[in-house]
């Protein structure tokens, strides 16, 4: 057996519930104030073809003055745009996101930026979003800037909800903790989804690293942990479906958390 859980070769991260549909909540304890509010993430993506990708990122470039606003009147707590490093079928090259405390922050910042943003190229790329629910989350205040995004998606098993969640607590959540005491990561989070267009078994884990570095730093941390736990590798394999394990990263074009 020689499972690896990587956030790095993996991504985005836990810190405080595990929630699946069709099993119990599990509850994974993490440090951090922001723990024990709701934060929801807004997440659309486009593919569009190479030619359109500047048109792209000067849309986002000019939605800035409206997230920007939207975080200062508390409608939204943070928010950030990118462009993928690596494709894949899928065909999604951009995104952006927004997270919120509310259903009402949801539908009022799409409000605001569907009155500032008609770039034509939105309106041919092919488009998909999703609503998430934050099951863990935690970031360093006041973060902006760019960076590199990492998101990882498993497929968590029904009946094995309560050992992913142990798993998380145990051995992920702290060595993320640290990552990002040390500055390592400006933020990680764990999402399900809320509105379901995908299994809703799937769990998003994810981060951003200040850059490349930082990946680096992530991999080492978790694989560090990981190795550490003799129990998590077959622990790990036993909750989650391998085959169905997708990441992706990207170069974040600018973010700012509250």
């Amino acid at each position: 057996m020689n499972t690896r859980f990587c956030l790095g070769v993996a991504s985005l991260c836990i810190g405080a519930a595990l929630l699946i549909s069709s099993a119990p909540a599990r509850v994974v304890h993490a440090q951090g104030p922001s723990m024990s509010e709701l934060h929801y993430t807004y997440v659309a993506e486009w593919a569009a073809p190479r030619d359109k990708w500047p048109a792209m990122e000067a849309n986002f470039k000019e939605s800035e003055a409206t997230l920007k606003k939207l975080q200062a009147d508390g409608v939204i707590v943070g928010w950030g745009w990118y462009s993928r490093l690596a494709h894949d079928e899928s065909g999604v090259t951009h995104g952006d996101w927004f997270s919120t405390t509310s259903f009402d922050g949801i539908v009022r910042a799409l409000d605001a930026l569907t009155k500032t943003s008609a770039a034509p190229v939105l309106a041919t790329a092919k488009h998909q979003d999703f609503v998430l629910r934050s099951l863990a989350h935690n970031d360093k205040p006041g973060a902006s800037g760019t960076g590199i995004l990492w998101v990882a998606n498993y497929l968590v098993k029904p009946d094995h909800a309560e050992e992913f969640g142990g798993l998380m607590e145990r051995v992920i959540v702290p060595a993320l903790e640290k990552l990002l005491a040390e500055g390592a990561i400006a933020s990680y989070e764990v999402d399900t989804q809320v509105v379901h267009s995908e299994n809703p078994g799937i769990i998003s884990v994810a981060y951003i690293a200040p850059n490349g570095a930082g990946v680096d730093k992530v991999q080492a941390a978790v694989r560090a942990a990981t190795a550490a736990d003799p129990k998590f590798a077959a622990a790990f394999e036993a909750s989650t479906v391998g085959s169905a394990h997708r990441d992706f990263i990207a170069r974040v074009g600018a973010y700012a958390h509250k």
